[in-house]
Order: structure tokens, then sequence, then C-alpha cells
């Protein structure tokens, strides 16, 4: 084969391992959903519970062994000076890997750990169905919605509809910022974002040592659609209307 020919062979395997990727996307997210939520509530998955992630996976053996683990986050993790035009940005490590670093994380998993294999595809391919897919913890968003719909959740909203409703649209009528107080125009009444329903949070004295700021980023982000973005800096973009907010 000649060089031209083995890179296509390497453009080629690279594509197989997208599709498959693409093609386990939404299970790949209930699962992210799923730690990404422990530890805090965040919106993110943080070291120790990557660890947990892979530990539940049962994804470190002699060979690829626990060691590896906070090498291949920090790899997934690193943020790229060069990457941006900011003269003062220097290259870190941020605390939690977002939705793109995990996959890169499990891409970079199966590599190290499967090295007896050529072919990435094949790599990623092992990981996802031997390991992953049969041990993994999901967000069982479906299960919550079914029982949502049972006729005395129904019987619960109606009772308190109108206090329910009048509630959202004062807050969706709130074009709000961080650490701006709440004054309410007409802006965006359809619709609450993260930071108006931080406010109602805090205003409704909902948040207390069981319930932090964190754990609300994350309640935010569990009733968003599964085409919506899931890191911190998407949430601040991401809407909610009424039927989102009593779920």
């Amino acid at each position: 084969e000649t060089e031209e020919e083995e890179e296509a062979l390497v453009d080629q395997d690279v594509l197989l391992a997208e599709d498959f990727l693409a093609q386990h996307h939404a299970t790949l997210r209930r699962i992210y959903k799923a730690y990404s939520g422990q530890g805090g509530g965040g919106v993110a998955i943080k070291q120790d519970i990557f660890l947990k992630f892979c530990k539940d996976c049962k994804i470190p053996d002699k060979k690829f062994t626990e060691n590896m683990l906070p090498i291949i986050f920090i790899r997934a993790n690193w943020d790229d000076p060069s990457a941006t035009k900011d003269a003062n940005n220097k290259t870190r490590v941020a605390a939690a890997l977002n939705p793109s670093e995990w996959i890169e994380a499990l891409v970079r998993i199966s590599h190290s750990k499967y090295s007896d294999e050529k072919s990435l595809y094949k790599k990623v391919k092992r990981l996802v169905e031997h390991q992953i897919l049969p041990n993994a913890q999901r967000s069982d968003i479906d299960s919550f919605r079914r029982n949502m719909k049972t006729e005395e959740m129904a019987n619960v909203l109606k009772k308190h509809e109108y206090n329910l409703l009048s509630t959202f649209k004062k807050y969706a009528q709130a074009e709000l910022s961080h650490g701006v107080q709440s004054t309410f125009g007409d802006v965006s009444k359809d619709t609450i974002n993260v930071n108006e329903f931080n406010v109602f949070m805090k205003e409704k004295k909902l948040l207390d040592s069981a319930l932090s700021n964190k754990m609300v980023l994350g309640i935010f982000n569990n009733v968003q659609s599964e085409g919506d973005a899931l890191n911190e800096n998407d949430l601040e973009s991401l809407e909610m209307d009424y039927t989102e907010i009593t779920e």
C-alpha cells in the first residue's frame, strides 16, 4: 500500500468510528447526564465522577490501570492557549469534562486499552459495546416523564395551575443577568432562561444545603430536549417553556 492509500484507510476508519458514536448518541447522552448530575449536581463530569464511571464500566484492568485514567482526563480536558485570541490565556486543565471532551476521553481510553487492535473504529466499538453499554448508569428521563403523566400528578398540577402559570408568566417576563435585580418587562415572556430560573429559586427560598445552585443548573439541563447542548456555557442561551417548568 502507498502512503496515500494508508492515509485514506485511516480517514475511513475515523469516519466509521464517528458514525458508530453518532448511532449511539442518545444512549451516550443519557449516560453522560447520569454522571454529570453526580458529585454536586452540575452539568459536566468532574474527575472523581469520571473515575467512578470508568470503574462502573469495569474499564481498568491489569494492563490498563486506574493510574492511567487521570492522564486520560487531563489530555481530554486540556485547553490550548493557541485556540483563543486572548493573550492572557494560559494552557490549563478545566475542572470537568463537557460532552465533547467526555467523548474524546472515551476514544482515548479505547485507543490505550486495546493496543493490540489497529482499527480505531473496532477499539471504540469494543469499548462501547463490551464495557459502557452493559455497565454504565443512565439518566432514565423517559421513566420519570411517564410517572409525571399519572392521573394523580395531573390532578395536582390542575389544582395549582392558576398559581403555577401566574408565577411562570411573572418570571418569564424578566430578562435577567447574573447579579441583576428582577425587573419585569415584556421580554421573552413565553420562556424562562437559566438566570430567571435561578432568581425564581432564590426568591421562593427553595435553595438550601440539600438543593444547591449547582443542582439547579443540573435540573435546568435535564429538562432540555435531547437536541440541546449540555455544557454550562450553552445553558446561558437555552430557555424553558411552561411544560418544561412543571417538569
